[in-house]
């Protein structure tokens, strides 16, 4: 029983190397050997440094999950497993040190088959294969390893298999989850408990735990409250994992997701939506109108007289302030109510924040980005306010004009909810960040400051020190900021102060002139006033062509391939955006709240344990061989306001082929006779 104590090998037992050497159970007579001498084939976990899984992001794993059981099912060595399981009698649920089953490991993996543990292409899908027993996975649930355990990260298999986009392993899991409710001929119905999809369908007045609630409290002290939130955990819900990876497939492959979703936006999530963007709007349009008929003027020239400008500028900042005339008190009406909605915003944020604390409301949630430009927006407001009233007009009018901007965008985020327009600003939006911002504009950037510092070298010295080259003659006037030259002949003259001084006069000027040649705005004539007009000239046409003929067609042709991708599967790209906009106003509703809609969704078993009892299950209606759903079965009486319309518009978003029958189907008539049974 002695292992390597090495921190490399720390762990490993004389049987893992007999494990991780065999080769169609060549090895099992030495592990027998072993086994009749007194090796201890449960304890030894192998967890040194060359074990260890090197890219974890959202959990500690051990490769082949440290047991020398984990490892033959890891390594898919049938022979060893059923050995280890059968004859050495080891519990298939044993974990290692980070509390990892053989499951976690082979759902991290995605391994379920032969095939899959040895790295050969898979022959099938693996949807089935706990019935037929094929895979490891198969002989582990045979010995009754729970697929529901989770480790000490709080993650289960089915979630470590979303994390990793495995949606085959997923579907896999569920199916040995879920549970047969009724079966009449090629059609079954099939029982999903809701609380392994997200965490509202719980019973509110339930006092068990959840598998998958907001989270165990971890620590109740009060900076870990101001930090984390009212619920302390790091834990993430199957949906929030399906979504924050925007993995397409995963949602488009497990049906109980998508209709989840289906549920949230028909129950609440629509209604959600339809206020905060009528709000925003409101609040944007108030904001105009006051904008427009704020007084601005008139001013006298600041040029002209300083003392007339500081005095007008006076007489502006008391107009701004007096509310005496019908429009004013109009103008002072409009400002009043955009004081009380930036109040009330601030209230109900300063509640969302304490719910769901700083870091999941600045940094971790869905909707982290809209709270920053939220909050932002309200200091911006703040700040002109206050500039109104000390008496800075012009900084006043520069926080307003940030304003209009970053206000009306944010009413973009509401595209999301939009099916028609979604797509459109979800591909203008990767266009401008990830197309422009984090592609092109570092390559564009560079070329423009190593030809602006060039050229402006070249012309610093006669546009700085306004002198010219005589090239051939040079006409002083009585004006000495006027020269006239003529580097080719007497009678071409350039005004020496509109042209490189204008454009060549420091290196900011530079960088902005060689900025617009981008739209054919520069100027060539000027280059002539150097040392080495050829020079000068032969980079700027340089330049020119890698600027307007070669850079300018790339980004064009970058953003001809995104609005391609985008187009051709925009409803899926849009779905995703879709869903997290659910999610985002998940993140506005308290426990109490989640947990009322999730009592309008599926059903709670009259008989059985407690915990079931408390658990909510929805019934999913499907044909033999098919994978999406013919039918979403409700049948609380207190869901038939959503039930219709939940089975026809999943049906519709999701089941392409796959049609729901407009007459009374076989699974309602199975329903109503379960119902009045009194089901279970």
């Amino acid at each position: 029983n002695a292992i390597y104590e090495g921190p490399e090998y720390h762990g490993e037992h004389a049987a893992h190397l007999l494990v991780a050497g065999d080769n169609g159970g060549n090895n099992l007579p030495y592990l027998q050997y072993l086994h009749q001498k007194g090796a201890d084939f449960h304890l030894p976990r192998a967890a040194g440094n060359f074990f260890r899984q090197s890219t974890v992001q959202y959990v500690s794993l051990i490769k082949c999950g440290g047991t020398v059981m984990a490892m033959s099912a890891r390594l898919g060595n049938e022979i060893l497993l059923r050995y280890f399981l059968e004859t050495i009698k080891i519990d298939p649920d044993i974990i290692d040190e980070f509390g990892n089953t053989a499951l976690h490991v082979l759902a991290w993996f995605g391994i379920a088959t032969w095939e899959d543990a040895r790295g050969d292409p898979p022959k099938e899908d693996i949807k089935g294969l706990s019935e037929s027993g094929r895979g490891p996975w198969a002989v582990l649930t045979e010995y009754k390893a729970h697929i529901e355990l989770p480790n000490l990260s709080n993650n289960t298999p089915f979630l470590l298999s979303l994390r990793r986009f495995e949606s085959s392993m997923a579907n896999l899991i569920l199916d040995e989850i879920r549970k047969i409710e009724w079966l009449f001929g090629d059609t079954g119905a099939y029982k999903y408990p809701l609380s392994m999809i997200d965490n509202f369908a719980m019973n509110e007045d339930s006092d068990i735990e959840p598998t998958r609630i907001n989270g165990n409290i971890i620590s109740k002290n009060f900076f870990n409250r101001i930090w984390r939130g009212k619920h302390v955990t790091e834990e993430k819900t199957a949906l929030e994992i399906v979504v924050g990876n925007k993995d397409l497939e995963a949602l488009d492959r497990i049906p109980i997701l998508r209709i989840v979703l289906e549920a949230k936006w028909h129950l609440y999530a629509r209604d959600m939506f339809i206020f905060y963007f009528a709000l925003a709007v409101l609040y944007q349009v108030i904001f105009l109108i006051d904008q427009v008929i704020t007084p601005f003027g008139p001013l006298d020239s600041m040029d002209s007289n300083r003392v007339a400008f500081a005095n007008s500028t006076t007489k502006l900042i008391s107009k701004r302030l007096d509310y005496s005339t019908d429009g004013d008190k109009v103008r002072l009406t409009l400002e009043i109510l955009l004081i009380v909605f930036n109040l009330i915003s601030v209230f109900f944020e300063f509640l969302e924040m304490w719910r769901l604390g700083l870091k999941n409301y600045f940094l971790g949630g869905f909707n982290s980005f809209h709270n920053i430009l939220q909050w932002f927006n309200i200091w911006v407001f703040t700040v002109a306010v206050i500039l109104r009233l000390t008496g800075f007009p012009f900084y006043e009018t520069l926080m307003f004009s940030i304003l209009s901007i970053t206000g009306w965008m944010q009413l973009l985020f509401f595209a999301k909810g939009i099916e028609g327009i979604g797509p459109l600003v979800i591909m203008v939006f990767r266009m401008f960040v990830e197309d422009l911002g984090k592609r092109f504009l570092p390559v564009f950037l560079v070329v423009v400051v190593a030809f602006a510092q060039a050229i402006w070298l070249l012309m610093a010295f006669f546009a700085q020190n306004d002198t010219n080259i005589q090239n051939s003659d040079v006409t002083v006037t009585s004006d000495p900021s006027i020269y006239r030259s003529s580097p080719v002949n007497n009678s071409t003259s350039f005004d020496f102060e509109t042209t490189s001084k204008k454009y060549w006069g420091d290196m900011i000027r530079s960088f902005i002139h060689m900025f617009t040649q981008v739209a054919g705005a520069g100027e060539i004539d000027n280059l002539q006033n150097t040392e080495f007009p050829y020079i000068a000239v032969f980079l700027f046409v340089i330049y020119s062509i890698l600027v307007s003929l070669l850079l300018q067609n790339v980004l064009i042709a970058m953003f001809n391939s995104t609005y391609t991708n985008i187009m051709e599967k925009s409803f899926q790209v849009w779905q995703i955006e879709w869903a997290r906009l659910i999610l985002e106003m998940d993140e506005k509703l308290t426990s109490s709240k989640l947990a009322f809609y999730g009592k309008r969704i599926g059903f709670s078993p009259r008989t059985g344990s407690k915990r079931e009892k408390a658990e909510r299950y929805m019934l999913l209606e499907f044909k033999k061989g098919k994978n999406i759903p013919e039918n979403v079965i409700t049948s609380d009486e207190h869901e038939q306001d959503i039930g219709e319309i939940l089975r026809r518009s999943s049906a519709k978003r999701f089941a392409g082929p796959n049609k729901i029958l407009e007459q009374e189907s076989l699974s309602q008539k199975a329903m109503s006779g379960l119902r009045g049974q009194g089901r279970d």
